[in-house]
């Protein structure tokens, strides 16, 4: 009986595993930051992946079509960085598609962990200068200032005496 419940949970795991993993994170925090794409090949035949999407409330917010489509072999993985924008606060799935239309889910929770870090990084507090900060700042631009208004000076001297 346990020889036979072990051999139906492994068909059921076998069944149920999706063929492509895909996990999502931020190399940096925002702004400037890339959403890298792990995408893993788990199954025992060649995926070929042909775009990326990053799925609103009703549709697509935004789909990486991509230039050649990537072919992955069993047991391969690739990794895909895409640029972020704000417009990815509202996002509610992320996905690769292979070339038949099939879409892999990224896991929720991993999406949901990249945009609290996103949403983090605008709530994060302006920094405060200190005087001193301020003092050599002022100094800087009023020598900054002096220096360009020189140069000015020389080149309307040379230009009027010329």
């Amino acid at each position: 009986m346990a020889q036979r419940l072990t051999s139906v949970a492994g068909l059921w795991r076998a069944l149920t595993r999706p063929a492509l993993r895909v996990s999502v994170r931020f190399d940096h925090p925002p702004p400037g930051s890339h959403l890298i794409w792990n995408i893993e090949n788990a199954s025992d035949h060649a995926i070929v992946l042909t775009k990326l999407i990053v799925r609103g409330d009703m549709s697509a917010i935004d789909t990486v079509q991509l230039k050649l489509p990537h072919v992955l072999a069993p047991q391969d993985r690739m990794v895909l960085p895409t640029d972020v924008d704000w417009g990815f606060l509202a996002a509610k799935g992320l996905a690769a598609v292979d070339v038949d239309g099939r879409e892999y889910d990224a896991p929720r929770r991993e999406l949901v962990a990249v945009r609290d870090q996103m949403r983090d990084s605008i709530a994060r507090p302006a920094t405060t200068l200190s005087a001193r900060d301020f003092l050599f700042g002022a100094a800087d631009l009023t020598v900054g200032m002096a220096i360009l208004g020189l140069g000015i000076f020389m080149l309307m001297w040379v230009i009027a005496t010329g």
